[in-house]
């Protein structure tokens, strides 16, 4: 145990921790406000989703504090085990899984569920950090590297997408291919992947009804012809304009938009908060953005590098993502907005995949300040 838990002598990045922290009370409080009516009716408490989704924070934060002291270079002794099991997991699903509205996408242990292709996102995301930093230079022949990349994508984003989950297994294959073009796959390799992929996507919308819908709901260009969801997001956000109608005055939680305290809690945010709420909350993932590509650039070897780069691509593109749809920018994902959405899988791992981002961040800064006494070492040394 001791030699997989380590206490780097490097500083913790505090505004990484300040970032988060920040994401996740907003999240707090935002989840209070915008789930209190429907909680009320449903189980007579007002607290009822506050009182989950704060139990679930406290988790993901003690759990984030806990891994951010092991040594992130463990996971590569794990890497294959943690996909073998993913796999296993998103195969059960269909099967076992519990059933919400027509898909199999949760398993229920124990009265809690849990989301098996949250845990492959971020399993995916450690196996290509090992991939790239193992065999790198590979990436860049389609037979022997991006090939077989290709194929553990597929393999998963496929079982993601008969469960059915077609915006997770799209977001999941973003991730990882931005992942694979830091590691520098051929651009050729992508227009040719897109050539087969783009289709495909085509064809997986428009045979499936929803789906479809959600697209048609999409390019309609008036007020009367969007969704009745998209239609009471921008209520909310127009209501809200600069400064907000201030927090627990929202009217469209009560029982106006659907989704208010998860996928689109946004639209609640801007209506209670206004476009100096939003615009904070885009702050936020920005700075995000920022410290994890620092911490990427100052890791002390390349699978940190691309295990830092995956985490923050991975968290920023749902963000982002999330905060389109809500704005209307592209069409309805169901994906959640990190740190602040209501939700379990996502909020517990989102989290604790920041506490390995601190512990690179850690080590990298420990590796800094030894390179820093050397050198002044040896300054001295020449002085005299």
């Amino acid at each position: 145990m001791d030699d997989l838990i380590k206490s780097p002598v490097g500083r913790m990045d505090n505004m990484l921790i300040a970032t988060v922290l920040a994401l996740s009370g907003i999240g707090v409080i935002m989840i209070f406000s915008a789930s209190s009516a429907v909680a009320f009716e449903k189980f007579g408490s007002s607290h009822a989703f506050l009182t989950k989704h704060f139990l679930r924070i406290v988790l993901g934060i003690v759990g984030m504090l806990i891994i951010a002291r092991i040594d992130y270079k463990k996971y590569q002794d794990y890497v294959v085990l943690l996909l073998i099991f993913s796999l296993i997991l998103l195969i059960l699903v269909p099967f076992v899984g519990l059933k919400i509205k027509g898909a199999s996408r949760w398993f229920s242990i124990f009265g809690f569920s849990f989301m098996p292709s949250e845990l492959a996102k971020f399993v995916l995301v450690i196996y290509f950090a090992d991939f790239l930093s193992r065999k790198g230079a590979l990436v860049r022949d389609i037979k022997k590297g991006f090939g077989t990349a290709l194929g553990v994508v597929g393999l998963f984003a496929f079982l993601i997408f008969l469960q059915p989950d077609f915006s997770t297994a799209a977001v999941i294959g973003l991730i990882i291919f931005t992942m694979l073009y830091m590691g520098g796959a051929k651009i050729t390799h992508f227009l040719a992947l897109a050539a087969v992929v783009i289709p495909t996507g085509i064809a997986a919308v428009f045979t499936s009804a929803y789906r479809k819908q959600r697209v048609m709901n999409f390019i309609a260009s008036d007020f009367e012809n969007m969704s009745y969801q998209m239609k009471q997001a921008y209520i909310g956000l127009g209501s809200g304009g600069i400064s907000g109608v201030g927090i627990g005055e929202s009217k469209q939680k009560l029982m106006f938009l659907p989704e208010q305290y998860t996928d689109f809690i946004f639209a609640i945010l801007g209506e209670e908060l206004g476009l100096i709420g939003e615009f904070l909350v885009i702050l936020l993932f920005l700075i995000f953005l920022a410290r994890g590509l620092r911490t990427a650039k100052r890791s002390p070897d390349s699978f940190g590098q691309f295990l830092a780069a995956g985490i923050t691509v991975a968290v920023v593109i749902y963000a982002f993502l999330n905060i389109s749809v809500v704005t209307g920018l592209v069409p309805t994902t169901g994906l959640p907005l990190p740190f602040i959405s209501y939700g379990g899988t996502s909020v517990v791992l989102t989290l604790w995949s920041v506490g390995i981002l601190l512990n690179i961040s850690r080590q990298g800064n420990a590796l800094e300040l030894q390179n820093l006494t050397e050198r002044e070492f040896e300054n001295e040394n020449v002085e005299t």
